[in-house]
């Protein structure tokens, strides 16, 4: 899912014309969205029970992106937060350094960063964006993602 940053909420309309010349109009409303970086994700486990991420970062802005940090926490089958073997933290962050030029999108994979055989699902719980120009963007996400 792509999310587009609207700056204002209105209407538009759609003209179609189709292969016999007959014209089509939609009109449509345009309301406000949120500025949502995140298309896709889900993560993979390795032998030993090793987490490794996979993110689509996707930048829906005109500003190029210089880093994006995640707070990222895993799930038991039976939606409890489960705790990484090593380290014993319930969460961890990870960092993409860019540039992501606007209107751009990316997958980023992450060796092992959580151990834990009992992870079925991965959750973004945050996201901060920092842009080139030193404005910053904090985005709450909490979406989970399953083990593929």
């Amino acid at each position: 899912m792509v999310i587009s940053e609207q700056k204002k909420t209105g209407t538009a309309t759609i003209t179609y014309t189709a292969k016999n010349g007959v014209i089509i109009k939609y009109k449509i409303k345009v309301t406000a969205g949120k500025f949502y970086p995140l298309d896709q994700a889900y993560f993979t486990m390795n032998s030993i029970g090793g987490l490794e991420p996979h993110i689509l970062i996707s930048n829906n802005s005109n500003k190029k992106i210089k880093y994006v940090y995640l707070t990222v926490s895993f799930y038991n089958a039976v939606g409890d937060k489960v705790t990484n073997d090593i380290g014993r933290n319930k969460s961890v962050q990870l960092k993409i350094t860019g540039p992501i030029k606007p209107w751009k999108f990316k997958w980023y994979s992450w060796d092992p960063v959580f151990y834990n055989y009992s992870a079925y699902k991965m959750k973004i719980e945050k996201v901060r964006i920092d842009y080139f120009k030193g404005e910053d963007k904090v985005i709450q996400v909490n979406k989970k993602y399953k083990l593929k």
